[in-house]
């Protein structure tokens, strides 16, 4: 059995390893439901917020926002891919993908190289990078990498890059469709894509004005 503890396992272990009660620890620093979502993995908290938390617990704040730091940037990268994949960037998305790759499950990290591969007109790496990418959704397990762990982490946001991540997977499909000539299949796939689209927008919408509530 692994002993990996993700973040939010940490933090509430070393609450309870000093005797603390969600309520007594969050006193002046957040409320007790804000701090209640940040250990079970609902809510990524600020750096201020952990320096404060650690200082309260006599740890380390740096190595706790270290902890959390990789979340943040994970966040960051594929809200910068989805821009760049918008605005048919496909150089930046190469670049994001040799730079922070590694911050990516196997499954989005080769989907997306599927969609560079399609727009210089490689289709079978395309469809190579394609096939890989939906044998890799299936069989991720074991140790939480980053991506899995931040789908807990945060659902609404998870579930807004499912349809993302199927937005691009139908896209590839469009255009290997188009370069060979399969008019029927790129309609259809055309159909996918911005349907898959038009969730993935409404979700990040909605997310947003929930956010503002």
């Amino acid at each position: 059995m692994s002993t990996y503890e993700l973040p939010w396992e940490v933090l509430k272990r070393l609450r309870r390893e000093r005797g603390y009660t969600q309520t007594e620890l969050a006193a002046g620093v957040a409320s007790p439901t804000l701090l209640s979502h940040v250990e079970t993995g609902r809510v990524l908290p600020s750096e201020r917020m952990l320096h404060a938390l650690a200082g309260r617990l006599g740890v380390d704040g740096a190595m706790l926002c270290a902890l959390w730091r990789p979340y943040r940037q994970r966040h960051r990268l594929v809200h910068v891919l989805w821009r760049a994949f918008c605005a048919s960037d496909w150089e930046s998305v190469a670049n994001l993908l040799h730079r922070d790759g590694h911050l990516l499950g196997e499954g989005e990290r080769w989907l997306y190289a599927a969609w560079v591969c399609v727009q210089n007109g490689e289709l079978r790496e395309a469809e190579l990078w394609l096939k890989k990418a939906w044998f890799s959704a299936k069989v991720e397990r074991g140790i939480p990498p980053i991506h899995q762990a931040a789908a807990h982490l945060d659902r609404g946001r998870a579930a807004i890059d499912v349809w993302r991540w199927l937005a691009v997977e139908a896209a590839v499909h469009v255009q290997l469709c188009l370069q060979l000539g399969r008019t029927t299949a790129a309609e259809v796939w055309t159909a996918k894509y911005e349907e898959r689209l038009r969730k993935a927008c409404s979700r990040s919408t909605e997310r947003g004005r929930r956010a503002m509530v």
